[in-house]
């Protein structure tokens, strides 16, 4: 019995390339980094664990790592992307804010 391994897989089922084709979505590369790193930052944020400044802090370090790292893999790095992330982590916890402010102001009266 043959092992199926991705490649394989790829080759003779095709799946790779049409989920590639099948996906379309609206916005730009910076306005998807931005969504993303805003849910990633939004469950941290509401659940305020003690270093929760820290995780933010963490997400946008790790995101500046990789865009240093990805010239040397054949891709190229955009700052732009990198300032995308750290705003939405900032919309993310201004959200939360938001909401921990709602549910307050809705439990406290």
């Amino acid at each position: 019995m043959e092992s199926l391994n991705i490649g394989s897989f790829n080759n003779h089922y095709g799946f790779f390339s049409f989920a590639v084709r099948c996906v379309t979505s609206a916005g730009t590369d910076k306005t998807h980094h931005f969504i993303v790193y805003a849910m990633l930052m939004l469950p941290t944020a509401l659940r305020k664990p003690a270093n929760w400044i820290i995780w933010g802090l963490f997400f946008i370090v790790y995101r500046g790592a990789i865009e240093l790292i990805q010239p040397f893999i054949n891709r190229y790095g955009e700052w732009m992307d990198l300032f995308a992330n750290a705003a939405g982590v900032i919309c993310g916890v201004m959200i939360a804010w938001l909401i921990n402010f709602i549910i307050n102001q809705i439990y406290s009266t």
